[in-house]
C-alpha cells in the first residue's frame, strides 16, 4: 500500500507523471489552514468556495457529456 502511494506520487505508474504530488499539497495547506485559523473549515467558507466554483463545474459537466455523447 505505501509503495504503490510512493509510486503515484513519484509518477512511475501514471501516463501523466507527478499528477498526486499537486493534490497532495492542495491537501495539506487545507489542512494547515484548517487548524491554523478559526475562519477557513467554516460552512459559509465551504458556500462560498463551491459558490465560487459552480461555473466551472457546469462547463466541465457539460464538456463531459459532449465527449460522452460523441458530438
Amino acid at each position: 500500500m505505501v509503495r504503490s502511494v510512493f509510486n503515484i506520487l513519484n509518477g512511475r505508474n501514471t501516463r501523466q507523471g507527478l499528477w498526486g504530488l499537486p493534490l497532495l499539497v492542495a491537501l495539506l495547506i487545507s489542512l494547515w489552514l484548517t487548524v491554523e485559523t478559526t475562519q477557513f473549515a467554516t460552512a459559509e467558507n465551504l458556500f462560498n468556495l463551491v459558490a465560487q466554483a459552480m461555473p466551472l463545474i457546469i462547463a466541465a459537466i457539460g464538456q463531459l457529456v459532449v465527449v460522452l455523447i460523441g458530438g
